[in-house]
């Protein structure tokens, strides 16, 4: 494509040219690869073309890659001359125009790698914070973050599943921005900080928070446990360094590990730790540490799940295939009406357990028990959502 002005040409074989619609001038982006691949933006003044680099080098195959999606080659529109260049494992930034200008939004450094939260969901009405979601199809927690990068812990919420983008003409990331003013509104907590507060009544907590977080995800990831935000559970506090060691001496600078103030009881055994942390691909869900073997918690986790009439495979009653490994797909298709490709990642959680290791399918929950290397039980959140419609 050419980009002319005045009839001068400003580039001769552009890949891509799109206008940057509704602002008081015109102006263009452009994508140009000629000896080094770069995106350009062009607009006018005192009469003559301002060439302007957004983007340069090959971006294909780094953390910051940027993010597209079909119709949106240049960023998406945020507001009148802002627009938002996502990334692929950064928060991206802000581009404006007249004058051209990127602004990166902050990233906590102490959850890289631990837990990815990179779409923008809402910005402050001063825009000094920014809440962060992990997916603009289906978020399972909120953070929020200052412009200096101090952090909130993230409070996790039940998954929800966004609507499908109605064509490549709607900006995609509208579903979670529309979600997100509908649902949280902007508050300064007690610190003077804002904080993204849920518009609607909090659900009553159900009779045992810590059980309910690996028994349903709808119900119990309407509790949270950090005793910095007012609205979760009172009777946790931010584990130190020395308990954190306890249970993972090789990790102990983990952030968002959560300790029971008062003695607390989980299937059955005394809680020992709560970890927030990534699961399975870019999933968020809790691990939990008890101090009774793994053998009398499962027992205990099969009772609750019995008793509550909550469906459920488990990979050690899986029957065995003819290489020697397990085989779950009659069951998941027969009790929970999932129906899974042979050799899909499900299918090869259940086939590689581990030694040692129980895996739990329920209707919205992966959920694994094992001995930790310190010798305490470890629950941990494989993922969570609506496994009949999971890819």
């Amino acid at each position: 494509m050419r980009l002319i002005h005045r009839d001068k040409i400003v580039f001769e074989q552009a890949r891509e040219i799109e206008p940057w619609l509704g602002l008081d001038k015109p102006a263009f982006f452009v994508e140009y690869s000629s000896v080094d691949w770069g995106e350009y933006l062009v607009h006018e003044a005192a009469g003559k073309p301002v060439v302007e680099r957004i983007e340069e080098g090959n971006m294909h195959h780094s953390g910051r890659r940027r993010v597209y999606a079909e119709g949106f080659p240049f960023g998406y529109p945020w507001r009148s001359g802002v627009r938002y260049f996502p990334r692929a494992e950064t928060p991206g930034g802000l581009f404006s125009v007249f004058p051209a200008k990127t602004r990166e939004l902050p990233q906590p450094v102490d959850l890289l790698k631990r837990l990815d939260a990179y779409t923008l969901a809402a910005i402050s009405p001063d825009e000094t914070s920014f809440a962060y979601v992990d997916s603009m199809e289906a978020p399972t927690f909120i953070l929020v973050v200052d412009a200096n990068g101090e952090r909130r812990d993230p409070i996790p919420i039940p998954r929800v599943q966004l609507p499908p983008r109605p064509g490549p003409a709607i900006n995609p990331y509208e579903r979670v921005w529309s979600w997100f003013n509908a649902t949280y509104t902007w508050q300064r907590d007690s610190n003077g900080k804002w904080s993204a507060k849920t518009v609607a009544p909090a659900e009553r907590a159900a009779a045992n928070p810590v059980e309910e977080i690996f028994l349903s995800d709808r119900t119990g990831y309407r509790s949270c446990f950090t005793a910095a935000d007012a609205y979760c559970l009172t009777s946790w506090h931010q584990a130190s360094s020395a308990e954190v060691a306890k249970e993972e001496p090789g990790d102990a600078a983990q952030p968002l590990v959560y300790a029971p103030s008062i003695p607390i009881k989980a299937f059955g055994a005394n809680a020992k730790l709560l970890v927030y942390q990534r699961s399975f691909w870019r999933n968020s869900g809790y691990l939990l540490y008890t101090d009774a073997t793994p053998a009398q918690v499962v027992a205990q986790y099969v009772q609750r799940l019995e008793r509550r009439k909550i469906p459920y495979v488990r990979s050690d009653q899986c029957p065995g295939s003819d290489n020697g490994s397990v085989d779950c797909n009659a069951l998941l298709k027969s009790r929970l009406n999932i129906t899974r490709r042979y050799d899909d990642w499900l299918i090869r959680k259940l086939r590689n357990a581990g030694p040692g290791a129980t895996m739990f399918v329920l209707p919205d929950l992966v959920i694994s028990f094992s001995t930790s290397e310190q010798g305490s039980t470890a629950i941990l959140t494989v993922y969570r959502g609506d496994l009949a419609r999971a890819e």
